[in-house]
């Protein structure tokens, strides 16, 4: 899955030259955390976040008779940007997100802002991805780092004629080994992780007496 597929692209934008008065106004209006900043061309030039407010002291609650939000914008936004584009990977924008520890992150074409995506926006995708808002069941296989070990294992299930809505992997605590995570469209998995078990297979999860 790319950016392109879950970024917004509804966006609310402000000038540089806009009051801070008009982009707390904008952000609690739409429900906002982050509010990129343009040029009439549309160019990215900062973004202003309700982070990037409270670091400079504005009190966004007291809206009346505030003389700092009628400075603009420009001396509050952050200008060290991190951005994307519209064919990064969601993986590739995750890590970004997790490695600069940022809240979102602009998506920019030929120096245009095109979209934005937000940590929310990659969690819903997760869930998506993963099909853990559907009915369904977990099932967690400790199996051997080695190539074709998927194949005996998705027999299993094939046999048993149950519909695998997501397969992930990630490590496990040693080199020679991974972590397989099944999830299955199937509320009771007693027979499968049974079947497993009698193939050979270290069923991790669901934990059983």
């Amino acid at each position: 899955m790319i950016v392109k597929e879950i970024m917004k692209t509804d966006l609310k934008t402000v000038l540089p030259s806009a009051t801070i008065y008009d982009a707390v106004r904008i952000m609690k209006t739409h429900n906002l955390r982050h509010l990129p900043v343009v040029n009439e061309s549309f160019h990215l030039l900062g973004i202003i976040s309700d982070r990037d407010l409270r670091d400079e002291g504005v009190d966004v609650f007291q809206m009346e008779d505030n003389n700092e939000l009628q400075n603009a914008v420009a001396t509050v936004m952050s200008t060290n940007l991190i951005t994307g584009t519209p064919l990064d990977f969601i993986e590739e924008a995750a890590a970004l997100l997790y490695e600069f520890k940022i809240g979102c992150l602009p998506i920019v074409l030929n120096k245009k802002l095109v979209g934005i995506i937000t940590g929310t926006d990659i969690l819903n995708t997760f869930v998506q991805i993963t099909g853990s808002h559907k009915p369904s069941s977990r099932i967690e296989i400790r199996i051997p780092n080695i190539p074709g070990i998927l194949c005996p294992i998705t027999y299993v299930f094939q046999r048993r004629r149950l519909n695998i809505i997501s397969i992930l992997l990630y490590p496990a605590e040693d080199e020679k080994h991974d972590r397989l995570v099944i999830r299955v469209q199937a509320m009771n998995t007693d027979a499968i992780v049974k079947e497993l078990k009698e193939e050979g297979f270290d069923v991790i999860w669901p934990e059983t007496l």
